[in-house]
């Protein structure tokens, strides 16, 4: 199971990380300048190749993806052997009034996701980045010795606050930035084809577009979670771990040299995949039957709402359609989990999922197609387990968007729930009530 492990220090480690220039050749090696970390904190290998995979074209000539403010700022996700997932929370220091970052970028390490976040730490580190050395290191152990603040709770630093928000809605922007890279179209697929969990590259010559557009499309999953591997940035130079045979998302950097011809030889042989430049929003390569994947007339109310979404701004819209497109999916999940034949409820372990009743709970033939195929992913696996093992799993926003979607499907005549008794829907709700409070 690939799942992020929260830290409760706010931060693992902070680097600084620039580029050198070797005298003998001009090639130009990122390297770390600078590092300070909590006790028995490893490092990851080649971090400084993830945080400069553009060092051989420095400095960049790309338009910058958004202001200059905003492109200086990108996340990394790390996966390690285990399957945990950490994060590094990049900014690039940018003189005041200027259009062009130094070679200098500092990078958070932490368990913990919460990018609008770290963006704000990250400004108090730039704004710290000139003070005496004896003051810096102050500073930064300070740093090291705060914790991460609770949803709703405010880190203070020097003189500063910051606020964790309550919810997920201030981090949805980059959904609303990917959407608006790409046409509506073109975005239904590459969502369809991850729920498939096919092969997914993202391609762009900006670093932080490429960064975004892979959180993007991680967060257009919840309530699900991508079980597989993925790689926020891989420089063209290491294409060949894109032979992987297992599914991937990966958000691929084009460097500036790099032709046509020479991209197509890179996803040469790469099968069942999904890949897309979204600097052009060119589809590559696909399998071709991303527009048959989910159910015509969910497909259809879910393009019609895209397409009322803002063209530019930070919006909830685009999370909330997607939201709803899984609630009508998949939201009658809690009505076919039962007790084991043991009997023993209080234990975790002895409940079970009737996939069968599930599949067919439904009563849309497109629905329950679609069902069949998506109940074999590891993203559904690892969701209905969770439910499962954990007796106390807290509700949040799509549990309880699901009881609201059952109880409206109880009271119409002719709702899409056709096999499961209205006994069990009313105990469902209830005992789902009872646990909320």
């Amino acid at each position: 199971k690939m799942k992020s492990v929260p830290s409760e220090k706010l931060l693992d480690a902070l680097l600084l990380i620039g580029i050198d220039t070797q005298l003998d050749t001009a090639t130009k090696v990122p390297y770390v300048k600078a590092k300070y970390t909590q006790p028995l904190i490893e490092i990851p290998s080649n971090i400084e190749r993830l945080v400069f995979p553009d060092a051989d074209n420095w400095p960049p000539t790309t338009t910058s993806h958004g202001s200059p403010r905003q492109s200086n700022y990108f996340t990394i996700v790390l996966t390690r052997n285990s399957g945990d997932r950490s994060y590094a929370y990049c900014r690039r220091l940018l003189p005041e009034g200027s259009s062009f970052c130094l070679p200098l970028t500092y990078v958070i390490l932490t368990g913990n996701d919460d990018t609008v976040f770290y963006h704000k730490v990250l400004d108090q580190i730039e704004i710290n980045h000139g003070l005496p050395e004896n003051e810096y290191k102050k500073f930064v152990n300070g740093l090291l010795d705060s914790n991460f603040p609770k949803p709703g709770e405010t880190l203070l630093l020097d003189d500063v606050h910051i606020t964790r928000h309550e919810d997920n809605r201030p981090y949805e922007y980059v959904i609303s930035d990917l959407l608006n890279d790409l046409s509506v179209p073109v975005f239904l697929k590459l969502f369809s084809a991850i729920l498939m969990e096919r092969k997914i590259i993202i391609v762009s010559s900006q670093v932080s577009k490429v960064c975004d557009s892979v959180e993007a499309l991680c967060r257009c999953l919840y309530p699900f979670s991508w079980q597989h591997t993925v790689v926020s940035v891989l420089p063209s130079d290491m294409s060949e771990l894109l032979q992987c045979p297992t599914p991937y998302l990966v958000g691929l950097l084009k460097g500036q040299n790099l032709s046509h011809s020479q991209l197509e030889n890179i996803f040469a042989g790469i099968e069942n995949s999904f890949i897309v430049d979204v600097d052009t929003a060119n589809i590559l390569k696909c399998v071709g039957d991303e527009t048959n994947i989910l159910p015509k007339r969910l497909i259809k109310t879910l393009k019609s709402s895209l397409y009322l979404c803002p063209v530019k701004g930070p919006d909830t819209h685009p999370s909330a359609t997607l939201l709803r497109l899984f609630v009508e999916l998949v939201g009658h999940y809690p009505l076919v989990i039962i007790n084991g034949p043991s009997g023993e409820a209080d234990k975790p372990g002895f409940r079970v999922f009737l996939r069968n009743s599930f599949v067919s709970a439904l009563s849309s033939k497109s629905t329950e197609h679609f069902l069949r195929s998506f109940i074999d992913t590891a993203m559904f696996e690892s969701f209905i387990r969770e439910r499962l093992d954990n007796l106390d799993f807290k509700m949040g926003l799509f549990e309880k968007s699901c009881i609201e979607f059952i109880a409206e499907e109880v009271r119409k005549p002719s709702g899409l729930l056709k096999t499961i008794t209205l006994n069990r829907t009313v105990k469902v709700l209830g005992d789902h009530f009872l646990k909320e409070e």
